[in-house]
């Protein structure tokens, strides 16, 4: 470059370009390129290339070749640096210089010139800058590029020429395609969303000219376009809609549009179709509501005038996409057609002005045009109403008026000649024209059907009326519009009788099949009679008037074959309601005859059918009798007859009448009476009258064969072939039904089974009918017809209800009134599988009626329960009715078989039980013997009275009975204990399971439930709400006498032991009546040897337990050590349940600490056990031992500890390695709570595990907090934690884990970011370096989180260790989660206004420099922004990169960023204030000279905060109180949000004053009595205003000086109805009340105004005994300040409007303990507030309906952070925990105040009871839970 002669420049350049130059398709740049390598050897002696650019100042104009090389090595030169971060320093000078003034105009003239290559480098230069490291420079490019060039718009005409080029166009682009991609660079994803702003507003044209050309453009081009618009314009919410929406119009769709032309597939590949790529564009932008260019609409209700209105406009929301609509070529591509649909469905307020603007043609016509016309006139039209928008926005009120009349007709029938066109579709030649008219025609009634029901909808919801209710009003002129705009009915009635193209019947061949001649289009036939008929239904359905109005005879449409049934029970209903009385005494004298001579007839009435059935049989006998009835209407007259006695027979319990009904019906239809001239009629009218008789008493005889010639026809039949035609096959399937029940005689079932097989080939339905033409006694049903598998639920139907049930249930009732001995087993096993079936159908009140029904009410089922002469079968099918429906469990169906059961325990107490046969009777009946009768029963059988294999007989059966009535009752227990001594005798002479069993619940019922602290078997089966109810009733009864002469020894001693067993011998134990010194001699047994590991491990832990309850020590003896050996084995045992190895793990613990002489033979060995221990393995019970001993014996404990923690990391490595196993999650919390005190622990297993966590367990908190353990009992080598860390840092999921702030990820992220925090903190000095920060400002939130917290300490260790400020890297920082700002202005411009607001308002008071970790921070800080952080930020912003536009500095104020920091100065911490107002002072330096034109109005605030400041001095400024800074920060928000209700007060009230009085409160008295048209919201936000600043005490003394208080008390009791202003003042009082004594007041308040606040005022109460000096007012008051706080703790929980079991009940228990605790006598209310605190606690307990074990599957863990103040934030917040945890907390919480009280006997036993069971839920070993369980077993041992 050093030569003068142009040339050899050109050469040389030439080469150097070739050299550098990246080629299209080119892959990344590796870092080792040798381009790149080059590169930095040339930059590195020429330091930002100023040998290219001294080339470039000495060459002229005119030399356009050798500026094109020249501009083209720096495009390269530009590219190659910007590829990797290490690089980009030397690049950054060269754009910097490119960028000066000199050089940019330059380059801009190249555009301008006519030298299409230097055009080309020059745009591609251009594009290297825009995207240099990222876009760092890209707002300098912006600015620095000629927008004013008047040759830019000729650029976008440029493109490559050559047709041969078929190059991919992005790879190699022309000039349009390179200033294309420039524009666009400016709004991609990558650019910040300052820049689209500004470019947007700036240069919106160049962007919009991109579009015109666009459809000569390539399909990668295009798509390149349209993501680009998507992804980082729409895909933008920091970008303003309205920005994007102006970019986007209808011209800007219409250019978009023009793509559908090119629909075929381009550039050889068959997924470019770009008329798909602009499709799925134009869906995303104008089919979803609240996205791109569609906004929510009010559906059918016009947009609301906000008075700003354009002329023209029109009253709708989406003006572009009706628009868009109008061009929409929806007749020709179905792609515009869906995207018309969606943007209709999406948009319902634009179907009614759609109709004018598209002009679709819907004159009936047969071509294909027209068809599409009227399918998308149907589809449109067919959409769903819009119903939500009847609804008030954001309720589930209706709106008082409906939309306009307009728009709802126009959307269902439109006024484009609708009537004509469909009239003339209906009416014309053409089948296909008539079909698609009544299809659009249907959709329209469709649609109109829907707007009308959902009108209804809302008129019910709202009550009107018909005369007054809008809506009322507007759906009758729906139906009187649409009466108007539907064809005549005349119409669709010619439609409808239209012939079809049907041809004549002749006589057929095969079954169904059609006659010779012209064949008609079934199909075509089908859909035209189809529509045809649904006209007509839907005409009738939805517009009966117009029906009404239309004179035409019904006759020609339908045929009734009902028609002489109807006829003839119409004549007959008319008769009887002329005289009915008549037709009663008839039927009572017809009942009379048949009524039983002990039963009076009135009861027999009562159950009579209606007299219309006399009626029926006097006219059918009158008729035959005088020949008045054709054949064909007596039988079907006689079938309907059959049918209606059969089924009244299914309603009646006596067949009495309905039998003397069948003989008159006989007898009226004798074959001499009938038609002999038609002797098929008569025997089918016969057979009516036979099958009538059959179905009443099975036994009747009336068989005859059918004829051998119907056989044959039924083979004729069989052979024939069957018709395609669906309609002939469904005729002929009926014909054949009906010969079959013509036919003379009757089928066999193979006969029947053959017509079955041909009716499924023609008909499937027509089976249905098969069933009522045959005999039942013949048993064709289920071998022919095979009724079980075709109809499974025939009895019963699908969903059965009461009355079906019982019908069923009488019909099987009538079969076993026949007493038919082999019938009856199966009745009986039918009955109860109906009865099963309606219990898994019914409700239980109506199954409980119809078992009531069943067992008590229906005579014939009664007698068979206490019959004594029934047959094997019979008993055997009654007993299984008993056990499938009869729960002896239940107590209502023990009671519902009493008198029955009385009977069989009669008999069976008397002396002839011992009958075999009797026995087999009676003993079923012991399971429903009643609880005294039962134990009557053992009396009798223990009298020796009996023979001996009687009492074997019953005794089992009895004891089971006993059994199950006893646990299912919650008294059982006090029954059973005095049942003792029998139980024993018994078992002494038979010993029985059952019996032991029985011990074992008397036994155990006596102790109190859960005094081993192990979860039962009820655990498992039972809510929480029966557990408790256990609990209590077992401790009423513990106290109770036992018998004194228990065979302790012998039950110890028996060879065969059951759980039973062990519960005996475990409660003897408990109960002091087996010594523990007879226990240990037992111990060294052979017999002991020879127990059961399960039982073994039981007994052994209730003894230890007991001994270590007592505080005494084992014996000493040689048997410790083969049973600690012992026991050791059985927890090692994977086959035993875990329960048991659970205790046994207890076991060793209790041992160890019980036998001082053996101890540390005991943990030797289990320190030798773990080493043996395979590393696939861990026991979560030696972990439990280990950190049970290490509590205890941390010294001894040490080695077992440290042998414990190094298996355990070693099984670890495995784990982690593996699929997660959530049952292992417990194990893994108790291995690290031993790593926490463990020492000696290997480094390098350490190292394996950490980096084996790291690679696959970075999103399991558990294992994270694990290795974090790990780290800091460790040392590790820094290159050590520098590979891990890394490890972590370039993790591929390191992002997803870290970055995301969701509620779900929360621990997640906290477990990431605290195990980095710890390997940062290891070796500082390695890991603090600039590519280990990185990644940590992208993940970065900037808040008070516990992450946030961390990474902030980490930066600071960062700073601190390398001695340089982290301010290059944070000014990257972004709020938005990953990305990187490209400086601190657009970070700061990125911060979430809001969040900062509620940052101000909730400004951090604990928040200081020193510790910049959160831990204190609540969960609601926990969403604030840091204000060290924003502080930190703002200063790094004044110093680099200030404000220099008005926009710049409006956007930075909107934030409220300032705002904080004026309210910092009210922070208690010198440093925050003192560093706040450095920023603020910078500020004002700026101010001065910025372009902002709201600067006089900040200025003069800044002006009052400056004069409100004390003199400087060497120290930190004074704290300002809070209300003034929180005035001011009100005061600047406003200005740069006027639109604020409270700018005009805050401005008026600061321009008033000269300066502003810090000891004053700013607008108390103007806004809390205002009386302005606002005066509701400004008295809302005045006491907001109070309790936002109430920080310190110096503003409760400014408060006092203005008797703040005095006027918010009166404003609060005089405002009884306004809930909100009353939280608000709550509020407030929060923090007041911590300064003044108003407890007085607060009980007037709560005994006047109930029924809300009841959460708030026990927060209240809270903080008043957790801030106040006891002893001070316990002096003053005597003791009566206490005694309020109980009165008002029990107003509240005695109010049911405020009283809430899950809110108020929580914080009042909580309230109540405290209030116990503080000293002074005992409070005289307090008795009766903890009484009222127990009947809350059972209150929850009934809402509780969840089981114990299904919350916590580990043990539980109380929340071990302390109780803070209730904070004015969260006042109205109600408690968000977990039912159960509260239920518990509040139990523990009544037992200790309980303990402070002087007489609490009736509630002790309540309370501790439940105690047992929480200790039992949490399984905790510690604290105060079991202390009292220790403390009642010792009660039990010394009882």
């Amino acid at each position: 470059m050093k030569t003068s002669h142009l040339l050899c420049i050109c050469i040389d350049l030439t080469a150097l370009r070739n050299q550098l130059s990246i080629r299209p398709g080119e892959d990344a740049i590796s870092p080792q390129d040798a381009r790149l390598l080059l590169v930095q050897s040339w930059l590195n002696k020429v330091p930002g290339a100023h040998d290219v650019f001294s080339l470039w100042d000495s060459i002229t104009q005119r030399q356009n070749a050798v500026l094109a090389l020249l501009v083209s090595l720096l495009s390269s030169l530009l590219t190659l640096t910007s590829s990797h971060y290490t690089y980009q320093a030397l690049g950054q000078p060269i754009i910097k210089t490119i960028l000066t003034p000199t050089y940019t105009r330059r380059l801009n003239s190249y555009l301008g010139g006519s030298h299409a290559e230097l055009i080309l480098v020059t745009l591609k230069l251009f594009n290297a800058m825009s995207s240099f490291a990222g876009g760092r420079e890209k707002k300098s490019v912006l600015e620095a590029f000629g927008w004013e060039l008047k040759s830019l718009p000729k650029l976008l005409n440029m493109r490559r020429k050559s047709a041969s080029d078929t190059s991919d166009t992005l790879a190699k682009p022309d000039i349009r395609t390179l200033y294309l991609l420039f524009i666009l660079s400016f709004v991609g994803s990558d650019s910040p969303a300052q820049i689209k702003a500004t470019f947007i507003e700036q240069h919106r044209e160049p962007f919009l000219s991109i579009f015109k050309g666009l459809i000569q453009d390539s399909y990668v081009v295009a798509r390149r376009v349209l993501e680009i618009c998507w992804a980082g314009l729409w895909s933008d919410p920091k970008v303003k809609r309205t920005l994007k929406i102006n970019l986007f119009n209808e011209i800007t769709i219409s250019h978009l549009s023009k793509l559908y032309d090119r629909n075929v597939a381009e550039d050889g590949d068959p997924d470019h179709v770009p008329a798909d790529l602009v499709h799925h564009f134009l869906l995303a932008l104008c089919t979803h509501p609240g996205t791109g260019i569609c906004f929510k609409d009010r559906g059918w209700y016009p947009r609301e005038s906000d008075g700003e209105d354009e002329p023209g406009r029109g009253k709708i929301h989406n003006r572009i996409l009706a628009n868009v609509l109008k061009t929409l070529k929806v007749n020709e591509d179905l792609r515009q057609q869906e995207l018309a649909l969606k943007i209709l469905s999406a948009c319902p307020e634009l179907v009614a002005g759609y109709w004018s603007g598209a002009a679709l043609t819907l004159e009936p016509r047969l071509s294909s045009k027209w068809i599409a016309n009227i399918s998308f006139f149907g589809s449109v039209l067919s959409q769903p109403v819009p119903a939500w928008s009847f609804h008030l926005p954001g309720t589930a009120l209706y709106q008082p008026t409906p939309p306009p009349l307009s728009i709802i007709i126009e959307s269902i029938l439109p006024s484009v000649n609708t009537k004509v066109h469909f009239t003339r579709g209906l009416q014309s030649a053409s089948g296909l024209v008539q079909h698609c008219t009544a299809l659009a025609l249907a959709k329209c009634l469709a649609k109109y059907e829907e707007v009308i029901k959902a009108f209804l909808e809302v008129e019910a919801a709202l009550e009107e009326n018909e005369t007054e209710g809008q809506w009322c009003r507007r759906r009758r002129d729906i139906e009187r519009e649409a009466r108007r705009r539907v064809p005549d009915f005349q119409v669709i009635v010619a439609f409808s009788q239209q012939k079809f193209e049907e041809a004549p019947a002749t006589a057929k061949t095969t079954i169904g099949a059609p006659p010779p001649g012209p064949t008609p289009n079934p199909t075509r036939t089908a859909l035209l009679s189809e529509s045809a008929h649904r006209l007509l239904w839907m005409y009738q359905r939805c517009l009966p008037m117009v029906v009404a109005e239309a004179r035409f005879d019904v006759g020609k449409l339908l045929q009734d074959e009902g028609e002489g049934v109807v006829t003839f029970l119409d004549d007959c209903v008319q008769r009887c309601l002329k005289t009915p009385y008549r037709y009663v005494e008839v039927m009572d004298s017809l009942a009379g005859s048949t009524a039983p001579q002990n039963q009076p007839t009135n009861d027999t009435n009562e159950h009579l059918p209606s007299p219309l059935l006399m009626t029926v049989l006097e006219q059918l006998e009158i008729k035959v009798a005088k020949k008045t009835l054709s054949p064909s209407d007596v039988l079907a007259i006689a079938s309907f007859v059959r049918k209606l006695v059969f089924r009244l027979s299914s309603k009646q319990q006596d067949l009495g009448f309905l039998l003397a009904a069948t003989d008159r019906f006989d007898v009226m239809l004798q074959t001499e009476k009938l038609f002999l001239d038609y002797p098929v009629i008569t025997s089918a009218i016969r057979r009516e009258v036979d099958l009538l008789r059959a179905a009443f008493s099975p036994h009747y005889a009336s068989f005859q064969e059918v004829s051998e010639e119907a056989k044959a026809f039924l083979s004729v039949i069989e052979e024939m072939s069957i018709s395609t035609a669906k309609a002939a096959c469904k005729a002929s399937a009926y014909e054949l039904v009906d010969w079959f029940r013509l036919v003379e005689g009757q089928f066999g079932s193979s006969e029947i089974a053959r017509v079955v097989a041909v009716l499924t080939k023609l008909h499937p339905p027509a089976l249905s009918m098969v069933p009522e033409y045959v005999f039942p006694r013949t048993g064709s049903l289920w071998k022919g017809l095979d009724v079980v598998s075709l109809y499974p639920e025939a009895a019963l139907g699908d969903e059965p209800n009461v009355e079906d049930v019982k019908r069923a249930v009488y019909l099987v009732g009538h079969r076993l009134a026949d007493r038919v001995a082999e019938q009856t087993r199966g009745l009986f096993f039918l009955l109860a599988s109906i009865l099963k079936r309606a219990s898994n159908t019914l409700p239980s009140d109506d199954f409980m009626a119809l078992k009531e029904a069943v067992f008590n009410r229906f005579n014939i089922v009664k007698s068979y329960l206490i019959s004594t002469s029934l047959s094997d079968a019979e008993r055997e099918g009654l007993h299984h009715l008993m056990r499938e429906i009869l729960d002896p469990k239940d107590t209502r169906d023990r009671e519902l078989v009493a008198t029955s059961s009385l009977h069989w325990l009669g008999v069976l107490m008397s002396s002839t039980i011992n009958d075999s046969t009797q026995l087999s009777l009676a003993s079923p009946w012991i399971n429903y013997v009643q609880r005294q009768g039962l134990f009557s029963l053992l009396d009798t059988l223990s009298s020796n009275t009996l023979s001996t294999e009687t009492v074997r007989t019953l005794l089992e059966p009895l004891l089971f009975a006993i059994k199950t009535i006893t646990t299912s009752e919650s008294d059982h227990g006090q029954a059973l204990i005095q049942r003792l001594p029998s139980f024993l005798v018994l078992y002494s002479k038979t010993p029985s399971s059952t019996l032991e069993e029985l011990i074992a619940i008397a036994i155990q019922s006596s102790l109190p439930a859960y005094y081993d602290g192990c979860p039962s078997r009820e655990f498992e089966e039972l809510d929480l709400i029966d557990v408790v109810r256990v609990a209590e009733s077992r401790w009423s009864l513990h106290l109770d006498a036992w018998p004194t002469d228990l065979p302790v020894q012998s039950i110890l001693s028996q060879d065969l032991w059951t759980t039973s067993t062990v519960a005996i011998i475990s409660g003897l134990l408990y109960s002091g009546h087996l010594s523990l010194d007879n226990f240990v001699r037992w111990l060294s047994t052979d017999h002991c040897t020879a127990r059961a590991p399960e039982h073994f491990i039981l007994i052994m832990h209730a003894f230890l337990d007991i001994t270590s309850s007592q505080g005494k020590k084992l014996p000493e003896n040689d048997i410790w050590i083969n049973q600690f050996s012992r026991i050791l084995d059985i927890v090692l045992d994977n086959e035993a349940p875990q329960s048991v190895r659970l205790r046994g793990g207890a076991c060793l613990s209790l041992m160890t600490l019980s036998t001082p002489s053996k101890m540390e033979e005991f943990l030797a060995i289990l320190v030798r056990t773990v080493r043996k221990l395979s590393v696939s393995k861990i026991y979560l019970e030696l972990l439990l031992v280990g950190k049970s001993l290490q509590t205890r014996l941390p010294k001894l404990a040490e080695e077992l500890i440290t042998v414990l923690v190094n298996h355990g990391i070693q099984w670890a490595i495995r784990y982690f390695a593996e699929q997660d196993d959530p049952s292992l999650n417990v194990t893994l919390v108790h291995l690290t709570l031993l790593v926490h005190v463990a020492s000696g622990i290997k480094p390098h297993l350490v190292e394996t595990v950490l980096g084996v966590a790291v690679q696959n367990k970075l999103s399991h908190p558990l294992a994270l907090e694990f290795v974090a353990a790990l780290l800091l009992r460790v040392q590790l080598k820094p290159v050590v934690v520098n590979r891990h860390l890394q490890g972590i840092l370039q993790h591929n999921n390191f992002f997803r884990y870290s970055g995301n702030v969701t509620h779900d990820s929360t621990s997640i992220r906290d477990a990431v970011v605290q195990l980095l925090y710890t390997l940062f903190d290891l070796h500082p000095a390695n890991t603090c370096q600039v590519t280990h920060i990185e990644p940590l400002v992208k993940i970065y939130r900037g808040t008070l989180s516990k992450a946030d917290g961390l990474i902030l300490s980490i930066f600071r260790l960062f700073e601190n260790e390398r001695k340089v400020s982290i301010s290059s890297l944070l000014c990257k920082w972004s709020s938005t989660p990953n990305l990187l700002s490209s400086s601190s202005l657009e970070a700061i411009q990125g911060l979430d206004a809001i969040l900062i607001l509620r940052t101000c308002l909730a400004f951090p008071s604990w928040r200081t420099f020193n510790e910049l970790r959160t831990e204190q921070a609540s969960l609601h800080e926990m969403q604030l922004y840091d204000p060290i952080f924003l502080i930190l930020l703002f200063g790094q912003m004044l110093a680099e990169n200030p404000p220099e536009s008005a926009f710049t500095w409006v956007a930075i104020f909107r934030t409220n960023i300032v705002s904080l920091f004026i309210r910092a100065l009210s922070s208690k911490h010198g440093m925050i204030r003192d560093i706040a107002l450095c920023q603020l002072g910078g500020l004002w330096q700026h101010l001065e000279n910025a372009d902002l034109q709201e600067r006089p109005h900040v200025l003069h605030v800044l002006t009052l905060l400056k004069d409100a400041l004390p003199v400087p001095s060497n120290g930190p400024p004074r704290r300002l109180p809070s209300h003034t800074t929180l005035l001011l920060a009100h005061s600047l928000r406003g200005i740069f949000y006027p639109s604020n209700f409270m700018y005009p007060i805050t401005a008026r009230f600061l321009l008033q004053r000269p300066e502003l009085d810090t000891s004053d409160v700013p607008l108390l008295y103007n806004m809390l009595y205002s009386s302005s048209d606002e005066w509701k919201k400004e008295r809302g936000w005045i006491i907001r205003f109070l309790s936002d600043g109430m920080m310190s005490s110096d503003d409760w003394k400014v408060l006092k000086g203005r008797h703040t208080w005095d006027l918010l008390a009166s404003l609060f009791q005089s405002s009884q109805d306004d809930r909100a202003l009353r939280a608000g003042i709550l509020d407030a009082t929060t923090s007041l009340l911590l300064k003044s004594g108003l407890l007085s007041w607060i009980e007037i308040q709560l005994m006047t105004s109930k029924g809300s606040n009841g959460v708030e005022w026990v927060k209240v109460l809270d903080n008043i005994m957790t801030i106040v000096d006891p002893g001070k007012l316990e002096a003053s008051t005597n003791g009566e300040w206490r005694a309020v706080i109980c009165r008002c703790l029990h107003i509240l929980l005695e109010d049911p409007k405020s009283s809430n079991t899950s809110h108020v009940f929580p914080l009042a228990a909580q309230a109540a303990l405290r209030l116990s605790l503080l000293p002074g006598p005992q409070v005289a209310g307090l008795r009766l507030l903890i009484q009222r605190l127990v009947d809350c606690l059972k209150d929850l307990e009934a809402s509780l309906t969840v089981r114990p074990t299904s919350i916590f599957s580990h043990p539980f863990r109380l929340d071990p952070r302390p109780a803070k103040f209730h904070c004015s934030i969260g006042l109205h917040d109600t408690p968000n925990n977990v039912p159960l945890q509260v239920w518990g907390e509040s139990v523990q919480g009544l037992w200790r105040i309980l303990m402070s009280l002087e007489d609490a006997s009736d509630l002790w036993g309540i309370v501790t009871s439940r105690m047992l069971v929480w200790r039992t839920i949490t399984r905790m070993t510690e604290g105060i839970t079991e202390w009292t369980r220790v403390q009642v077993v010792c009660n039990m041992v010394g009882k």
